[in-house]
């Protein structure tokens, strides 16, 4: 049976960990949530206004990188640079972002898993009786 209430939606927004490497861990939001939205769409017009329509392919990835740092990478732990541990922020997540296609496109992938937002109680609907939209137990033939 299709679960129209499967995905935990506020976690969407607020994003879930995600062991990257050894003991450090990225929090990713999903893709599409309105907040990343709204941060893309607020740097491109912002970016328009100043620089024209045009946009550089150089110029759409920082963008894309500055939204993605502030609307799906949440907050990292354990994350390093040379031995040194690297406190999130957005302007720096997006820094990194940038240069590093591996996190890159670890984020991005981890935003688009929908089966990191299932609910974890569907393993107990699913013992459930089957229900038509009425209401009613539907019957099995």
């Amino acid at each position: 049976m299709f679960e129209l209430n499967s995905y935990d939606a506020d976690s969407f927004e607020t994003g879930v960990w995600s062991a990257v490497q050894g003991d450090s861990e990225l929090k990713v939001a999903r893709a599409g949530n309105a907040e990343y939205l709204r941060e893309l769409e607020k740097l491109e017009k912002s970016f328009r206004k100043e620089h024209g329509e045009k946009l550089e392919p150089q110029q759409r990835h920082s963008l894309n990188c500055q939204a993605i740092a502030r609307g799906l990478l949440k907050d990292w732990r354990n994350v390093t640079e040379n031995g040194k541990v690297i406190e999130y922020t957005p302007e720096v997540g997006a820094k990194y972002l940038k240069r590093n296609p591996k996190l890159l496109s670890f984020v991005l992938d981890r935003a688009n898993d929908l089966e990191r937002w299932e609910r974890e109680d569907l393993e107990k609907q699913a013992g459930k009786p089957a229900v038509s939209s009425s209401g009613k137990a539907s019957s099995k033939e």
